[in-house]
Parts: structure tokens; sequence; C-alpha cells
């Protein structure tokens, strides 16, 4: 929203820069009151002055597109798309309108569209790297995991300091086990954005992959702090504790799992296997029947996991 309000008064500056003349007429007046009044919080004053506006210039784009966006903060998302489409129509050339549709169709999931929208604006503005970031998701969406990779890369070549392009470009890394190059990306998203929990918690998947288990632990922990109710999170730290040779932490991880999440299979058949392998093998029983309860079809999965952790439990020294 903020950068969308920014794009909005740069344009009206170059539009007045443009000319000088038409920056005194009472519509574009109009249409720089309104934004001031949206960035105050008064969407319907700004709804009634840009009305104002585009009755007195009905070819005013500019009027199109503030009118779009304080619809789209209103939840007028037909009425947005409409605005941000009559504003392409009357100036091909308005950026922010085929930016915004653009992101628009994204949310509708036309992807080509979003695609086509997004490859407009660089043509006329080509050092936009919110352009290339978000033209970047809708081919990944598309399955396009090289055009994303290098929209990501663009992104970050024209806004180094764009965290969510490094995160999306590093996901797609993972996603071919490029992991080195992944951690990277993670790193430097979190060097910019601290706050950007799921960076945490895929450089910690990431971590783990690579063998760095102890780094997995730290990320898995500090996005359990942002995001104290992720069974998922809890799991994957779990499984790291046990591949550090902590399973008593491990347990505990894989019971609050369980707690966030009661239909969390996975979680079940894992505690039961730290309890089994601590002789508890009752309390195990009940995970492994939840387990199967939840997921009937991995019957002959379980068993071979348990018959292997009976196996090692055979092979330690009997105290």
């Amino acid at each position: 929203m903020e950068r969308l309000l920014t794009l909005l008064f740069a344009a009206l500056a170059l539009y007045a820069t443009a000319s000088p003349a038409r920056a005194q007429n009472k519509p574009e007046e109009y249409v720089e009151r309104a934004l001031a009044r949206f960035e105050r919080g008064d969407a319907d004053g700004a709804l009634v002055d840009l009305e104002k506006a585009i009755k007195l210039s009905p070819k005013l784009d500019a009027a199109y597109s503030a009118r779009a966006q304080v619809r789209k903060a209103k939840g007028d998302l037909e009425g947005a798309f409409a605005d941000f489409s009559k504003a392409v129509e009357l100036n091909p050339k308005n950026v922010i309108a085929l930016y915004t549709r653009g992101f628009m169709r994204m949310e509708r999931r036309d992807y080509d569209g979003a695609i086509q929208d997004f490859d407009r604006a660089l043509e006329l503005q080509p050092n936009l790297a919110i352009v290339y970031n978000n033209r970047g998701d809708a081919k990944k969406a598309k399955g396009d995991a090289d055009g994303a990779i290098a929209d990501y890369t663009k992104a970050v070549e024209n806004n180094p300091r764009l965290a969510e392009a490094y995160h999306s470009r590093g996901t797609l890394l993972m996603d071919r086990k490029e992991t080195g190059p992944a951690i990277a990306d993670y790193t430097s998203a979190l060097a910019l954005n601290p706050q950007l929990a799921e960076a945490y918690y895929n450089r910690g998947v990431a971590r783990s992959a690579s063998g760095d288990t102890a780094g997995a632990v730290e990320d898995f922990t500090r996005f359990i702090a942002l995001n104290p109710q992720s069974a998922d999170a809890f799991y994957s730290r779990g499984r790291a504790l046990e591949t550090k040779g902590d399973p008593e932490a491990a347990l505990a991880d894989f019971s609050k799992a369980i707690e966030v999440d009661p239909q969390y299979a996975e979680a079940y058949a894992s505690r039961g296997l730290i309890l089994l392998a601590r002789n508890r093998d009752a309390e195990a029983q009940k995970d492994f029947d939840k387990y199967l309860q939840l997921n009937p079809s991995a019957k002959e999965n379980l068993e071979q996991r348990v018959k292997y952790a009976r196996y090692q439990r055979a092979k330690r020294p009997k105290q």
C-alpha cells in the first residue's frame, strides 16, 4: 500500500513537472487532494474528490489510477480492476496502472495476464525491482523456475535491499538442491529483514540438508519465536535435535508439534520411535496406533522403521 501511494504521488509530481499549465487545472487538484485524504485514512473523502476529477476530465488516467487504489483498499476489487484497466486504456504508458493491474491478476491466478502487464511496465521503466520480483512470482507459479530466478536476480540487481527477492530466489535454488546458494540468499534476506520469519524456517531446512544441525536448530528456534503456533517448526526442530544427538529435546518438540496440531501424523511416528528407543514400548505403541489412524497407507513403512529402531535398541550395551 505505502509503495503504491509513493508511486502515485511520484506520478503526479512528474505530471505537474511535464505539464506546468495542466498542474493548476482543477481535475489534477482534486486528484492531489484525494491522495492526501487517502494517505490520512479518509478513503470516502478521497473517492468523492476523484469522482469530481473524473467528471471534469473523463480522460485523466491519473484519476482512474488513484480511484482504483482507493477502491482496492476498500475491498472493491472489481471496481479497482476496471479503473486500472481504464487508466491503461487512456494512457498505455501508465506504469502504476500496469503494475498494479498485473498484481491483481496475480491474485486472480491469471499469471499469463500478470506477466503481460509486468512486461509492459518493464518496457517503460526497466529498473523497477518490485516489478521484476512480482513477475518472478508469476513465472514461479507457472512452473518457469529459470525465468523466475532470472527475474529475482534482476530484482536484486536493481534493488539490493529487496529482501523478498533474495528469499524467493533462495526457495527455487533449494528446490534444485543448490543448498549453499540458497542459504546465502536466505542469509541476505534476513540481514535486510530480520522479521522475515519464513526465511528462518527455510534456511533451517537448508542447513539441515547441508548437515549443519546446530544452525538448523538455531533457525527453527528463531522462527518459533516469531510463529509460536507452527507445528511444522516444532517438528522440524525436533528432527534436527534428534540428528544432533539430543533425543530428549527432540521428544519435547514432537510433543509440542502434536499439542499445536493433534492431526500431525509424522510427529506421532517420530515421537513413538524415540519412546521405543527409551524402552517405553506401551507409550510408543499408542503413538504408532495414532499415526496409522491418521495415515493408514503408511503401515508397511512404519513397520520397517519400527523394525530398524528395535534392531538399533538391541545393539546397545546392556546397562
